[in-house]
């Protein structure tokens, strides 16, 4: 019988190195600046950072497997023998991810991507939910379709959601199960699996009025996390200038990409709906960008250009009329010893309709032309 060892049992069947996958990105693994601790948004933001062709290769072989877990049939599994655990909850949503090529890369329409092949893509997640261990998610099963999955490929994911999840997750049934509104079309073809399940196991299926109330407060709670990471992210901004006062490059730099951490989750939260809240939002981390990039410049042990430039893009991405993003990255050219690069810079932020005051910029401007005739380098 198929248990929850089955991920990491059939890895370790497979030759897969378990250990320096989880190596590889917990080398990269930062704590929400808030709270300090780690969730699946922490995991999934190391991942993404992890591109070395070597942990490619773990995350090929991990999908591999995850396949062959997928073919697994669990038609002769007996889903009635199972602990239900009491207190416990799970979530089954499906979400249309948006379009991809053949190749599953994203399409990006509203830019004008226009790849041939596109095809709508959607992902369906089961969510487990503790009531007596705090707060805290893990994703038991997911699933990616090119499509509206039909209701046979439902109920094989919820099978395998019990049977076969991820990691070291037991097999075993919730005290409640739920699923969302979206997923009411294939109710005729779940509800003999999900009745046949023992108690104290329930099920539920949203309704168009709780869905509405469920929408309403997730809204009502992405606002108040809008609010405290915004909150957090001034707080920190302000410490970072503290530090950057007295010259403490280290300790700025870090209070600022805390600032700009918490200001780009404010911004995932997409709560606020009022334009000018989300351009002081940018704007904020435009500044704390600015300010980390000079950081970076201060003179001395540690002065870093080629991350005082990374920095300066961020802020010119986050506000193109924050002419200090522009001064740190042509001053961090500069550095690197590129005057042309410094006078292209420059030469933005002159173009930008909005940056009124062009004096400084102009005469920036004129002595990067002149040091280059004069063939002078920083």
């Amino acid at each position: 019988m198929a248990n929850g060892q089955d991920f990491f049992n059939t890895m370790a069947a497979e030759g897969f190195d378990t250990f320096g996958m989880l190596g590889a990105i917990a080398g990269h693994l930062r704590p929400d600046p808030l709270t300090g601790k780690f969730g699946q948004r922490e995991v999934e933001e190391a991942i993404s950072m992890c591109t070395l062709p070597d942990l490619m290769k773990h995350f090929e072989g991990a999908a591999k497997i995850l396949d062959k877990l997928k073919a697994r049939d669990l038609s002769s599994y007996d889903f009635t023998s199972l602990e239900v655990q009491v207190n416990t909850a799970w979530l089954i949503k499906l979400d249309y991810s948006g379009l991809v090529d053949p190749s599953k890369r994203v399409l990006h329409t509203a830019t004008g991507d226009r790849r041939p092949g596109p095809r709508p893509y959607f992902f369906l997640t089961c969510t487990a939910m503790s009531q007596t261990e705090g707060p805290e998610q893990t994703t038991r099963w997911a699933e990616e379709y090119p499509g509206l999955p039909d209701s046979a490929a439902v109920l094989d994911f919820i099978r395998h959601a019990i049977a076969t999840p991820y990691a070291a997750m037991p097999s075993c049934l919730p005290e409640g199960l739920f699923l969302t509104l979206n997923l009411r079309p294939h109710e005729p073809a779940l509800r003999p699996f999900l009745d046949s399940l023992p108690a104290p196991f329930k099920w539920h299926i949203e309704t168009p009025a709780t869905a509405e109330l469920h929408s309403e407060i997730a809204m009502a709670g992405r606002e108040d996390r809008f609010a405290t990471y915004v909150a957090g992210a001034r707080k920190a901004k302000e410490a970072g200038n503290a530090a950057f006062a007295q010259k403490d490059r280290y300790g700025a730099v870090k209070l600022y990409l805390d600032a700009m951490d918490l200001g780009k989750r404010a911004l995932d939260e997409k709560a606020s709906e009022e334009s000018v809240q989300r351009e002081r939002v940018r704007n904020l981390l435009a500044v704390c960008a600015a300010n980390c990039a000079a950081a970076y410049l201060l003179e001395g042990e540690g002065m870093n250009a080629e991350s005082a430039l990374v920095s300066g893009g961020i802020a010119e991405t986050m506000d193109k009329d924050y002419v200090k993003g522009y001064y740190r990255q042509a001053r961090a050219h500069e550095l690197l010893g590129d005057l042309d690069k410094a006078i292209e810079v420059m030469e933005r932020a002159r173009a930008r309709p909005n940056i009124v005051e062009k004096s400084g910029i102009e005469d920036y401007l004129a002595e990067l032309e002149l040091r280059k005739s004069e063939g002078v380098k920083q």
